[in-house]
């Protein structure tokens, strides 16, 4: 089976890639420097021709430099010439969503998201929401957050009013996920729950990082808002912290349960939470794309 990729050369594009070879399938590699494959970007004219002979498309590409009212219209608006170059070839579109998806979410990245999903269900294709990613390639914001507890003594943690509710999802099943997806042709009736079933709260996670790599940090409580303010002035000074305001307000904003209930279960079952193989000294180290 052909199948494209977009956001090929970043961290969760390039696993699914890996993955996607590995198993034996024809990728396309999308990505805005053409390596492999055409060249692509979000809010690009992209012509249909270039997805002759794809049978599915994953679109895992974001733009994480966008910022504000910028967050909607170059990830969402941005992808439509992408979504109707594939329902134009008549090839499915799976979406790598976000649990930070859901209805009445505060951040304007599961808010945007949302409404990728909802242009990808007009068009016949399917979402899955997968939680914070991690992996030995130590990636995305899971690495920033690793990379922090490697480092430091003591790390701040925001505490909010309503209990951080963090799900994880490891890159290798991920990507098996998205392969059965791809491949299977069945279409779920709503999104896809794809993570490990047991969510950790942000200072559980920093501990469990710090344990699997034999350290101990101590963690400093503070507030949510007061954070979320600091950073979002940093950002709007022109400075880029690792750690995003919009981020912040996705984690202090947990999605519901009565939501994550309605949620289709994923084809791949996710086994048990291990840092110790992603963080120990087999892991491995970033891998240029």
């Amino acid at each position: 089976m052909r199948i494209a990729v977009t956001g090929a050369s970043g961290y969760l594009g390039g696993q699914i890639v890996d993955h996607l070879r590995g198993e034996g399938h024809e990728v396309l590699p999308l990505s805005r420097a053409g390596v492999d494959g055409p060249p692509f970007s979000l809010g690009e004219p992209f012509p249909a021709a270039s997805l002759r002979g794809v049978s599915v498309v994953v679109h895992a590409a974001w733009d994480f430099a966008a910022r504000d009212d910028e967050v909607r219209t170059r990830n969402v608006e941005g992808a439509l010439p992408l979504l109707d170059a594939a329902a134009s070839e008549g090839a499915r579109i799976v979406h790598i969503s976000s649990l930070s998806a859901h209805h009445g979410c505060r951040s304007r990245y599961g808010a945007a998201k949302l409404a990728l999903e909802e242009l990808v269900a007009l068009r016949g294709g399917c979402s899955l929401r997968p939680g914070l990613v991690y992996g030995p390639t130590l990636g995305g914001l899971f690495g920033t957050i690793a990379g922090a507890v490697g480092r430091l003594p003591a790390l701040p943690v925001p505490t909010a009013r309503r209990v951080s509710r963090i799900f994880l999802s490891d890159d290798r099943t991920l990507s098996a996920v998205v392969l059965a997806l791809a491949t299977t042709g069945v279409v779920p009736e709503g999104p896809v729950f794809a993570a490990h079933a047991s969510p950790l709260t942000l200072t559980s996670l920093v501990r469990r990082i710090a344990a699997a790599r034999g350290r101990h940090v101590a963690t400093v409580p503070l507030p949510c808002a007061t954070t979320y303010h600091l950073l979002h002035l940093l950002e709007a000074a022109g400075l880029r912290p690792g750690f995003r305001a919009d981020s912040l307000l996705a984690i202090a904003d947990p999605v519901p349960i009565s939501e994550l209930a309605r949620l289709s279960p994923s084809p791949v079952a996710f086994g048990e939470l291990d840092f110790a193989a992603t963080l120990g000294p087999s892991a491995r180290p970033p891998t240029a794309r």
